[in-house]
């Protein structure tokens, strides 16, 4: 009796379980927004070797979980909605992605190359999805950084705080869609700084 009390309950949970839908984790990309650099034949091509390496990464953030900051002081993390890569890979790579396009160095690296000129790398404080208000946003703030190889020493700094509201603030993609939107203009905005200075003719130099 008790045998059959056990297979009966066995097959009730194997039909429970059968009859729930299997609850995926999904992930989301860091990526340029689509159609957002349209082709351009106008490049200045600058004689320079360019590496772009990982972005350091605030600890409370550097993880494929997308963190969810609830209070000033308290943060938490979903389950089910993760990065599909860590976030300073993430982020490098879609810097790579933009200085590509705008094909402006003799050469360009995503990660370590041989003699390079310039590193441009950097690091984000906060990168988070955003319900301490009654607007649900994405907060994103950081630097991006070109550093001289040969000194070491920081050329050029962009620095940005952004914490910006989203429309369908259910949907996580549209979370993740305005993370790359902001990412993508601050890179755009270094971009046109850092070609502005290293275009700059240098003193001393013949016109």
């Amino acid at each position: 009796m008790k045998r059959m009390i056990v297979i009966c309950l066995a097959a009730l949970m194997v039909l429970s379980m059968c009859g729930k839908k299997a609850v995926l984790r999904k992930y989301y990309l860091i990526e340029m927004p689509a159609g957002s650099m349209p082709d351009s034949t106008e490049h200045i091509l600058l004689p320079v070797k360019v590496d772009v390496r990982d972005f350091e990464i605030s600890r409370a953030v550097d993880q494929t979980r997308i963190a969810l900051r609830s209070n000033s002081n308290e943060m938490n993390y979903y389950f089910y909605h993760h990065w599909a890569v860590r976030p300073g890979a993430g982020i490098a790579d879609m810097v790579f992605q933009v200085l590509q396009h705008h094909a402006a160095f003799e050469r360009l690296t995503r990660g370590f190359s041989s003699q390079p000129d310039y590193i441009v790398t950097g690091n984000m404080l906060h990168l988070e999805r955003n319900e301490t208000g009654k607007t649900i946003s994405a907060s994103i703030s950081g630097t991006i950084e070109l550093i001289d190889k040969e000194s070491g020493g920081s050329v050029l700094r962009h620095t940005f705080d952004r914490n910006e509201p989203f429309k369908d603030d259910k949907n996580m993609n549209a979370f993740a869609k305005t993370v790359s939107r902001i990412l993508y203009d601050e890179t755009e905005r270094f971009v046109s700084e850092m070609t502005g200075m290293l275009n700059q003719p240098v003193p001393g130099d013949l016109p």
